[in-house]
């Protein structure tokens, strides 16, 4: 007998769970962030330039089935890309 003979006919099999966690996908964004401390003057446009790293991330992450990390990889690319933009606008502002 095969796979298919012994299940009732419909039967599609579950998929299976989330796997990972979103703080290790937090963890890996802020990780690659570190890099930016070596280049002052490109700190301040991490905002936009981290979508050099962060979509890949999130697509390979993805493809591994691993969507909690992926989720935490988003939230972390977010949250960088709003603080940015408060602190930015905030030189703008002063200035």
């Amino acid at each position: 007998m095969n796979y298919y003979e012994q299940q009732p006919y419909g039967h599609v099999p579950a998929p299976p769970p989330p796997s990972g966690s979103a703080l290790a996908g937090f963890l890996i964004v802020i990780g690659c962030h570190a890099i930016w401390i070596f280049s002052p003057y490109l700190y301040l446009l991490i905002g936009v330039l981290q979508l050099v790293y962060v979509i890949p991330t999130v697509i390979i992450l993805l493809a591994m089935r691993r969507n909690r990390m992926a989720a935490g990889a988003g939230i972390a690319a977010g949250v960088t890309l709003l603080a940015n933009g408060i602190i930015c606008g905030g030189m703008i502002a002063t200035s």
